[in-house]
């Protein structure tokens, strides 16, 4: 399968927050701008996204669990788990609790709801996500 990189630093130095409306360069914000248009193009093209999360100052855990959460939310762990790949070595760390406690948390949530929290801010903003005949479509927030 052919790869998309995406990288974390291209977005910010400083990762911030779990919502927009807490501060800049929320996990929020980096879903809503980044990560759900790049997750969305790969799936479409059938590629793997590459998300290096090295060359950043830090993670606060929200900032990830948002990010990541969202993505579980809108397309399912079964999606995320075949198209997004990690790399790092700084944040190795990171991942046994994505992999174990994020992503599968957020796909009860997506099953089960209820519906995530978003910011004011984020209102009105369209994002792509797969329905229950795993279409890829578009909704607005």
């Amino acid at each position: 399968m052919a790869e998309s990189v995406l990288r974390v630093l291209d977005f910010t130095e400083t990762p911030g927050p779990r919502y927009i409306d807490q501060g800049p360069s929320s996990g929020e914000q980096f879903y809503l701008d980044v990560l759900n248009q790049q997750f969305a193009d790969c799936i479409k093209h059938k590629r793997s996204l590459s998300l290096e999360l090295d060359g950043v100052a830090g993670y606060p855990s929200s900032f990830l669990d948002q990010a990541l959460g969202e993505l579980v939310y809108d397309f399912s762990a079964d999606l995320v788990k075949r198209y997004l790949k990690f790399k790092t070595i700084r944040f190795a760390s990171r991942l046994p609790r994505i992999i174990n406690d994020t992503i599968p948390n957020w796909q009860k949530i997506r099953e089960n709801g209820p519906v995530p929290h978003n910011s004011l801010k984020a209102k009105g903003r369209k994002v792509y996500y797969q329905d229950k005949d795993e279409k890829i479509k578009e909704r607005e927030l």
